[in-house]
Order: structure tokens, then sequence, then C-alpha cells
């Protein structure tokens, strides 16, 4: 459940002219030096109902993505952790 998430951003968005964010904002960085030929280090959003998003490209915001249907994937669960404990 998304309540009230970005209502109160940051000043330095607001001095962007943001006066409120998305629910999931992710800043669109990638490692090009990583491999992800299997898709592993792909970013997936899935089953957040209603919830906004936005990819923000600080360095060229005319490369900004609004669209989360690109995201719309699932990685294979994670086995269990052994901590040692």
């Amino acid at each position: 459940m998304f309540m009230g998430s970005g209502n109160a951003p940051d000043p330095i968005f607001v001095a962007e002219g943001a006066n409120t964010l998305a629910d999931i904002v992710w800043d669109t960085v990638i490692d090009s030096s990583k491999d992800n030929s299997d898709g592993r280090l792909n970013l997936c959003i899935r089953a957040n109902g209603a919830a906004t998003f936005a990819g923000v490209n600080f360095s060229d915001p005319t490369m900004s993505i609004f669209d989360l249907a690109p995201f719309d994937c699932m990685h294979a669960p994670v086995g269990p952790v052994d901590n040692g404990l």
C-alpha cells in the first residue's frame, strides 16, 4: 500500500518544480560494466496496483521514463540465506 509517498519531497526536488513525487522513483542509473546478458540485473516492478512511477534521469531529464510497463517482469526467487548462526 502506498500512502502519501512523495507528498513532502526533498527541497532539491521542489527547487526543480516537483511539489509531489511518484510513488516509485528510480534514478535510471545502470552500471554498464556489469554483465546483464541474462537480464538478472533488470529492474522489475510488479503488482503495485495503481502506483505511479518515475524513472528520473537527472543528467538528462528529457530521457526520464514514466511508463511502468517495460519494468513489469519478475526474477527467479532467491534461495534461503545462511548467516551461519
